[in-house]
């Protein structure tokens, strides 16, 4: 499962990655009002109920923090309900399955790292601007969690001199200035009624959205420039928007990040925006987690 503040998407997949029976639904639709838990798994029983042979694991990705044992949600801003609770545990009592929960945006690099079959050696990072601004990072073929599992939160570092309230309970994240939610409010300010494919084809060059593309690469920059990865990975509802400044963006990154190194030897791969890359994503991890089960070659056997 891929769930996102907008959208929820489940499928059952292989260990070869093959997908079926993908479903795609509203997000407020499921979860929405109150006991969001038991929502989310009476949901997913109800799609189990539809195979014969039930699955391995379920295996989530949530806009959320998530402890490093990819059971407990710390916090999920976007989706009021879903804070400080064994999730893992909470599916596991209704379904009988192992459940594995883990940031939405891990599956997303889980997927690019596949599907660009790229050696999983050093660093990877993955930057995926959608409701909010998502990141990612792999070492050695391993999600990096950190001490507490909540590694790579780019999009909650506070920018010097903001103090505009955000959905994680600080001021100024990254988050508010350079993601989907900040780019419905320069729509609806500046360019009321236009849909975002014109928005950006026709006016690309306006002061705000050259101010809302230099944010992002602010962001990315940064993380870069103290990391050094081997690939950087691009994508996001917004990035892959049809007549987003692709190329306004990378030259902006290229300009933030220190020199001569490593920006002079960056290479930057644009995500393939497709509503079945979370799912797939999941699976991948769920394999991961489930180890001599699997004998996919993104399994590391943990």
């Amino acid at each position: 499962m891929d769930i996102g503040a907008t959208n929820l998407r489940s499928a059952f997949v292989d260990a070869e990655n093959n997908v079926e029976d993908f479903n795609i639904e509203k997000t407020a639709e499921i979860l929405s009002g109150e006991n969001i838990p038991d929502k989310l798994a009476v949901y997913i029983n109800s799609r189990l109920k539809t195979r014969t042979i039930p699955p391995l694991a379920i295996s989530i990705g949530l806009p959320s923090t998530v402890d490093r044992g990819n059971r407990i949600i710390y916090s999920t801003p976007n989706i009021k309900g879903l804070d400080n609770i064994d999730i893992a545990e909470h599916i596991e009592k209704i379904c009988n399955i192992p459940v594995f929960v883990i940031r939405d945006v891990s599956l997303l690099l889980l997927y690019d790292i596949y599907d660009n079959k790229l050696r999983k050696e050093g660093f990877i990072v993955g930057f995926y601007i959608g409701t909010g601004f998502g990141n990612a990072i792999s070492f050695d073929g391993k999600i990096v969690s950190g001490r507490n599992g909540v590694a790579g939160e780019l999009g909650h570092i506070p920018m010097f001199g903001k103090r505009d309230h955000c959905g994680c309970g600080n001021y100024g994240c990254i988050e508010i200035y350079a993601s989907g939610k900040r780019l419905v409010e320069i729509r609806d300010f500046y360019f009321k009624g236009m849909s975002f494919e014109d928005m950006f084809e026709n006016h690309s060059d306006h002061p705000i959205i050259t101010e809302f593309v230099r944010y992002i690469a602010a962001g990315i920059a940064s993380e870069i420039t103290i990391l050094d990865p081997d690939e950087v990975i691009l994508g996001g509802g917004v990035i892959t928007q049809k007549g987003f400044p692709q190329k306004k963006l990378t030259d902006a990154i290229l300009e933030y990040t220190r020199k001569p190194y490593p920006a002079n030897n960056l290479r930057f791969i644009y995500s393939k925006d497709s509503n079945k890359n979370g799912v797939i994503g999941a699976g991948i991890f769920g394999f991961q987690k489930l180890g001599n089960i699997c004998n996919n070659e993104f399994c590391n056997n943990e």
